[in-house]
């Protein structure tokens, strides 16, 4: 049985501000096995008092001192709950949270920046951390537990640990310190990567890659690990981009399903860099963009109960998800812009070069049908 926790009272501080001048060890310092059996309490509650309740100067302490911190925080607490006295607001958070799987944080900071007339309508919006403790109180008082919405709901950190590779050796390869730097600044489209996710039993995998600066992704249910239908399945979803010259290099990692990498570089005109053994790091992207799949996949989900419908679904939400990197634009917002740019570099160039208006419109509308064709499939 857990012991409750009780602040000590005015008087006890007293004693506690005498004894603390009284008794010392040699070198000075109070001892504070001693005070606490003179006082008839635990060693941790005068820890808690001194932290808590010292001047934060000058580190020491004075009961008076002491009591008036006390009473100020008594004050600010137990205020009514913001969020359960606001109707709107409760159902506003709750809608994104279940509904369009939005963040806490992409909740507050989409609402302030993009969402003018909905925070008119509700109000003011709460700090992240208000919304974090609005939604385990839920949980804890008995009411919807909003805590499975959550990205990393019920997950522990575990240590990582550096290995030897004992894997076969893929030949030719390229490896991420050979990479040119300005793929590590995200200001270009064109930069990817790519890993697979393995289900249930090793009985089932799902290519997933993702395009560096917009964070659009794409996935697709593979049979097995296969090297040849890996590297079918990354040419055939790659190549409307290469088409556009949007592929400009590829970032895997040493799995033998990319031993056939240099005929993805001839077909794509790109070239293909392998991260170091057992350095998932230096793929950080893909590697969060898999943390959000396992939302709606999760690793004990046998491949059988997967259709490539339901994976293009999750895809599609990713792609219009709005996302704190992407300055609360979604990757399709991201693309578009792109996109847009392009077009407005290519009628300049036509422009210049006096070609024909049928050939300035032919070469937009080319365009055109290919920026529709990756939004609807995204």
């Amino acid at each position: 049985m857990s012991r409750k926790y009780k602040q000590i009272s005015f008087e006890q501080r007293v004693v506690l501000q005498t004894l603390l001048s009284q008794i010392k060890r040699p070198s000075g310092q109070p001892n504070i096995s001693q005070i606490a059996r003179e006082m008839n309490i635990s060693r941790q509650s005068i820890y808690n008092e001194l932290k808590r309740n010292s001047s934060p100067i000058y580190k020491k302490y004075t009961a008076t001192e002491a009591q008036k911190r006390r009473n100020e925080r008594r004050k600010n607490s137990n205020k009514p709950y913001l969020i359960e006295n606001h109707p709107k607001l409760q159902e506003y958070i709750h809608k994104r949270l279940k509904q369009d799987g939005w963040s806490v944080e992409g909740i507050v900071k989409r609402t302030n920046k993009w969402e003018k007339e909905t925070k008119e309508q509700i109000g003011k919006i709460p700090c992240i951390e208000t919304i974090y403790r609005y939604i385990y109180r839920q949980a804890k008082d008995g009411g919807e537990d909003l805590r499975v919405y959550l990205r990393f709901s019920h997950q522990r950190r575990q240590k990582r640990k550096q290995k030897k590779d004992r894997r076969g050796i893929i030949k030719g390869r390229k490896f991420i310190e050979e990479r040119d730097k300005i793929v590590e600044w995200r200001n270009r489209i064109g930069d990817w990567e790519i890993d697979t996710m393995e289900m249930k039993g090793h009985k089932g995998y799902i290519l997933t890659m993702v395009e560096r600066c917009s964070r659009y992704t794409q996935a697709r249910i593979l049979s097995s690990k296969n090297a040849q239908l890996c590297t079918e399945s990354i040419i055939e979803m790659l190549r409307p981009f290469a088409e556009s010259g949007w592929v400009k290099s590829i970032t895997v990692d040493n799995g033998k399903e990319f031993a056939y990498h240099q005929k993805i570089s001839d077909v794509l005109k790109a070239p293909v860099y392998f991260c170091r053994p057992y350095s998932a790091w230096q793929k950080g992207t893909i590697e969060a963009i898999h943390s959000q799949y396992r939302r709606f996949i999760p690793k004990k989900m046998s491949i059988e109960m997967i259709s490539q419908k339901y994976l293009d679904m999750c895809v599609r939400y990713l792609n219009h998800r709005p996302r704190k990197v992407l300055d609360w634009k979604s990757a399709n917002e991201i693309l578009y812009l792109h996109l847009q740019s392009k077009l407005r570099e290519l009628k300049y160039t036509f422009q210049q070069t006096k070609l024909s208006n049928f050939q300035v419109e032919s070469a937009q509308k080319k365009k055109t049908n290919f920026s529709a064709d990756f939004l609807v499939s995204g």
